[in-house]
């Protein structure tokens, strides 16, 4: 990894304000649940298909190197593309014309909704990287995560998900410590 913090992972605020501007029905709501589900780099939401979808999971083929993924779909993202008018597409993600957006329109595209909802600071790679840190917060380990994001490499699974609430971590390593090893003395 180059030094420095990266791509900016977005926080759940952002996430929130996101989707308060882009509301369900909009190319910009699939976009941000497609990749928030499956961790997918623009490169493969941009050719994600119908075929991509199979009983109720997302298969996304991971560039670079990383293994191929099967996740179940979240709620939210199916209900981006239940609220998306039906139309004999084969690609999920299309430009206002209906054609597939290349790899660096939907990355230009992309950078104009976050500006649009006031995240200058957001891309679409950064969540990537909050999936990742909301499978630690969620109690995820870092193999699950792997899981989903494709990563074959532990060290760069860490590296996607150093953004997590340590706090929240404590207090739920903590908790779940407290059943196991803290009773009260008699």
């Amino acid at each position: 990894f180059k030094e420095g913090p990266g791509y900016h992972t977005w926080t759940e605020e952002e996430i929130a304000q996101y989707r308060e501007h882009h509301a369900l029905g909009t190319m910009a709501r699939l976009v941000l649940e497609l990749a928030l589900n499956t961790a997918a780099r623009r490169c493969n939401v941009a050719t994600l298909t119908r075929d991509s979808i199979k009983d109720g999971r997302i298969i996304v083929e991971h560039v670079k190197g990383c293994e191929a993924t099967s996740v179940p779909m979240l709620a939210t993202t199916r209900a981006a593309l239940e609220a998306l008018p039906a139309q004999p597409i084969r690609h999920l993600v299309t430009t206002q014309f209906g054609k597939p957006f290349t790899v660096p329109g939907l990355g230009n595209r992309m950078r104009k909704w976050c500006d649009e909802a006031g995240l200058k600071q957001c891309s679409m790679h950064g969540l990537r990287k909050a999936l990742s840190r909301r499978v630690a917060e969620a109690g995820g380990t870092d193999a699950e995560g792997q899981a989903i994001t494709g990563h074959k490499k532990a060290a760069t699974f860490v590296k996607y998900r150093e953004k997590a609430n340590r706090m929240a971590l404590a207090d739920r390593a903590l908790s779940n410590l407290a059943e196991v090893f803290d009773q009260e003395p008699k």
